[in-house]
């Protein structure tokens, strides 16, 4: 009969006894004798071991006054040694007996997902089969994106979604409703892939979690410090938050954290795209598909882990970097998958070009298209950037204070981080001084902040000349 966990680590060795002999006596001597380190350790394994002897040895301590009580419960296992019936496992994946190529589980995913998935593009799926193998890399990567997964309303395939990618995921767990010390604690412990569903209600006003699943962006960066007390004394101790981590929510999640994944967009079914539903032991059914992709992960070559298979910058620095990965597998597979991921991350990216600026970024953006076609207009009054900023046509200025259009007042407040000021000037024509904003001022932040993709509104149409100044 094999031993539990519990009977090997408290397991009564000769070296026990020996600590234990001549007990009694010592402690006729040293009252402290029962509870010095070793002796302590001794008595425990002797309590899981040999209770009867435990209790011999008890009665005679208790005769010489010792506070046994105390020994109790310094020499109790404690309950996690014997482990919670309901602790965390993760599933153990023997890689497969001989060579997997990546084009065979990429072919195997992919299809699964677009049998079972209903995604607004074909590159969509493929992302995520990228997505999916790199995550069986996490310990390679320097840096790796999470999966994001949102839609307009319910029944639109997240959680399908999600199954489908537990099916092939590294080490997947459920974490519904998790709390920041469950999840860093289960992180360090298991190393899964986390795959959280319900998003839009555990991330609300959870600033906590939304820094935790944050931090997992970087390898070198994904640490937290809490302090534990140990024998007595309370030290900082580092946990590891690196897993991958699949989110699923309705509707837009913290900006912060779109920016560092890969973003799904699910949509409803019309009633005539159709898809085969999902088994309900789709997980089992591809076992053997889990250990085909342990086997490539262990063959992965280190030259594709440091090849530079950097994509396109699309005017934003941290979607390259979320891609990286990404196309680094496609460059193991081969093929027609480098290409297929190009594909993926610009029309990916380039669809939430415009979503990822701040409200602050894209009113510079939407200011400089003020100037921007009239390059001798230095200077421009703040009543009418105001007034052409609210005759723009699918922008948020109309309603940018609780439901009222913008005032000059709150633009200048918004502007005021990018330190941009007005200035007030007198018109050519005469008259009282007019407060404005310059071109320089503008046409700098654009620079340092604006997206070189982003779409610029078409201005309103004035005669020329615009500056009055």
């Amino acid at each position: 009969m094999s031993e539990t966990p519990k009977d090997i680590k408290y397991e009564f060795k000769k070296m026990d006894a020996d600590i234990l002999e001549g007990l009694t006596e010592r402690t006729k001597q040293d009252a402290g004798a029962p509870f010095e380190a070793d002796v302590l350790e001794a008595l425990k394994a002797l309590r899981v071991s040999d209770p009867a002897k435990w209790h011999r040895i008890r009665s005679e301590l208790k005769a010489l006054r010792v506070q046994v009580t105390e020994l109790d419960r310094l020499t109790a296992p404690a309950a996690k040694d014997e482990g919670p019936a309901n602790t965390v496992n993760v599933e153990f994946v023997a890689p497969w007996h001989e060579p997997v190529s990546g084009a065979e589980v990429a072919h195997i995913i992919r299809g699964t997902l677009g049998q079972h998935i209903k995604f607004q593009d074909d590159e969509e799926a493929d992302a995520v089969t990228l997505w999916i193998m790199g995550s069986w890399l996490m310990d390679r990567w320097a840096l790796f994106p999470k999966c994001l997964i949102t839609s307009p309303e319910k029944r639109c395939g997240k959680s399908t979604l999600l199954e489908a990618i537990e099916a092939f995921a590294f080490k997947p767990i459920y974490a519904a409703q998790v709390s920041p010390a469950s999840l860093f604690r289960m992180i360090e412990a298991v190393k899964p892939t986390v795959m959280m569903d319900e998003a839009d209600q555990t991330l609300k006003n959870n600033d906590d979690l939304i820094g935790l699943i944050n931090a997992g962006h970087r390898k070198r960066q994904a640490n937290v410090i809490r302090v534990q007390e140990v024998n007595g004394d309370f030290i900082p101790v580092i946990f590891s938050v690196w897993s991958p981590q699949v989110i699923a929510g309705i509707g837009r999640i913290k900006d912060t954290l779109e920016d560092r994944s890969i973003r799904i967009e699910l949509r409803r079914r019309l009633p005539a795209e159709y898809v085969e539903k999902m088994p309900a032991d789709l997980f089992e059914r591809h076992s053997v598909t889990r250990q085909k992709i342990a086997r490539w992960a262990s063959d992965f070559p280190q030259a594709h882990i440091e090849a530079d298979a950097m994509p396109e910058n699309l005017g934003n620095d941290r979607a390259q970097d979320n891609w990286e990965p990404l196309c680094k597998v496609a460059l193991n597979i081969g093929g027609e998958w480098p290409e297929r991921a190009d594909r993926a991350y610009r029309l990916i990216e380039q669809r939430h070009a415009d979503d990822d600026l701040p409200i602050p970024v894209q009113l510079v953006c939407d200011i400089w298209s003020l100037f921007e076609p009239r390059p001798y207009t230095k200077h421009i009054p703040t009543s009418s950037i105001v007034e052409d900023l609210n005759a723009m046509e699918d922008r948020p200025w109309r309603e940018i204070n609780h439901g009222r259009a913008l005032t000059q007042s709150s633009l200048m407040r918004r502007l005021t981080k990018f330190g941009i000021k007005s200035i007030a000037m007198t018109p050519e024509s005469g008259g009282g001084k007019v407060k404005c904003i310059r071109r320089r001022d503008i046409e700098e932040s654009f620079d340092r902040y604006g997206n070189p993709k982003y779409d610029l509104p078409d201005p309103p149409k004035k005669g020329d000349p615009y500056d009055p100044f």
